[in-house]
């Protein structure tokens, strides 16, 4: 819902994050999020991103602040509203990005500091869909693995037609597996290949 993401364009935070499907916990990891306008982008949501599927109702909630528990967040804006100068409040602290702060206590309105704790370790954001082929850096689908012969690479029994990478039903998390994937399987094809 890009609504939610309003003046974060360009941000980058490292969090955790729980995608969930109608209220089930789907997927959890941890990385980097990097908010677009009206998107969630980074290697995290990339990684979220392999999970959703079109049918559904799916919820990315994030965590901004992990190594923190939500009573330690609290009591360090407790902390900042008390030693802050001037009007900043709370909005000074330098433990979040200021936007991200801007967006919650917009959107939210006046928050306590227990309120905003909660709303920092639990931003909750309606997932609408996805960006599409277009913005895609993996995909998965493709032949099906039991069709395939993982030593060789040959598609079916007989035939000289082998299959490397991504035409695959197959995918890995981000960090080079794809194409380490790409690679491996393209040698072994090509060289099947070659001494047919």
């Amino acid at each position: 819902d890009g609504d939610m993401l309003k003046g974060l364009s360009g941000v980058r935070v490292k969090c955790a994050a729980r995608l969930y499907n109608g209220g089930v916990l789907a997927v959890q990891d941890t990385g980097e999020i990097l908010f677009k306008d009206r998107q969630l982008s980074g290697i995290l949501a990339m990684q979220l991103s392999r999970f959703v599927r079109d049918e559904g109702h799916w919820l990315v909630e994030l965590d901004l602040v992990p190594e923190m528990s939500e009573r330690q967040l609290a009591d360090y804006f407790a902390f900042a509203r008390r030693t802050a100068t001037g009007k900043n409040g709370v909005l000074g602290c330098t433990l979040l990005h200021k936007a991200i702060l801007q967006n919650i206590t917009g959107a939210m309105g006046s928050l306590g500091d227990e309120q905003l704790a909660r709303a920092v370790k639990h931003y909750a954001i309606k997932v609408t869909g996805r960006a599409g082929m277009a913005s895609a850096q993996v995909c998965t689908g493709g032949i099906e693995l039991s069709c395939i012969d993982p030593l060789t690479m040959r598609v079916g029994k007989r035939g000289r037609l082998y299959a490397a990478g991504e035409c695959m039903d197959i995918d890995g998390a981000c960090g080079g597996y794809n194409l380490s994937w790409a690679f491996c399987s393209g040698a072994i094809a090509g060289s099947e290949a070659a001494g047919d």
